[in-house]
């Protein structure tokens, strides 16, 4: 990419710049989003995220990261019978949880969990019913899902639960018809001599800044 922009920049017509993060799978908060907030802007973007054979990446699902954490008694794990174990509340709930969003078979164009980290605060000791349990759920959601997905995970878990969304971005999306889409599409299509195909994505990327600004913006 680096070596294209070398090559291109000085021979077209119009303002061409290349950018360069490292963060984008650790949010991208202190690459493109930092950028962007200190004013830089461009008419179109097009990402180099997505291996799709050319096809454009103008949809991408959106995400909520939600922090879970049920409530117990602590008790010596030799007498659990005085305690409450918030563990076990959370490994009910999760099961709950998984039974309305079932790990697909197969890819699939629709809302999915996942439990990504589960954790008790008595973990220096191994004879301790916790009293309090943590999980961190990622969601990946897809435009048509109107729901309310926190209110839907609270519902799988005992009202004493605290569940909280810790991260969220909108579904990303560029439309198909936007003049320098189009433009690509037939570039494409004269180059390769194959129909220019569209793909959505489960995962986003860092054109999610850009998209906030209204800027269009894709993958390929």
């Amino acid at each position: 990419m680096i070596l294209l922009f070398k090559e291109l920049a000085d021979k077209i017509p119009y303002p061409l710049g290349v950018q360069l993060v490292t963060d984008d799978e650790v949010g991208g908060e202190n690459g493109v989003k930092y950028q962007l907030e200190k004013g830089l802007s461009s008419e179109f973007v097009v990402g180099g995220e997505c291996s799709s054979q050319l096809k454009i990446n103008n949809e991408a699902k959106g995400i909520q990261v939600i922090k879970i954490k049920t409530k117990g008694v602590t008790a010596h794990a030799a007498y659990l019978w005085n305690g409450e174990n918030a563990a076990v509340k959370m490994a009910h709930g999760i099961q709950k949880l998984h039974e309305l969003f079932p790990v697909p078979d197969r890819e699939i164009w629709e809302t999915t969990a996942s439990v990504i980290k589960i954790e008790t605060d008595n973990h220096n000791t191994i004879n301790t019913v916790p009293d309090t349990c943590v999980a961190t759920v990622n969601i990946r959601f897809i435009p048509e899902d109107k729901r309310n997905i926190v209110e839907l995970i609270k519902n799988c878990f005992p009202p004493d639960t605290d569940v909280r969304e810790e991260f969220a971005a909108p579904p990303e999306y560029t439309y198909e018809k936007n003049h320098f889409v189009s433009q690509l599409k037939k570039s494409i299509e004269e180059i390769t001599k194959q129909p220019g195909e569209f793909v959505r994505t489960h995962a986003q990327s860092d054109m999610r800044y850009y998209h906030a600004l209204g800027i269009p913006a894709i993958n390929l």
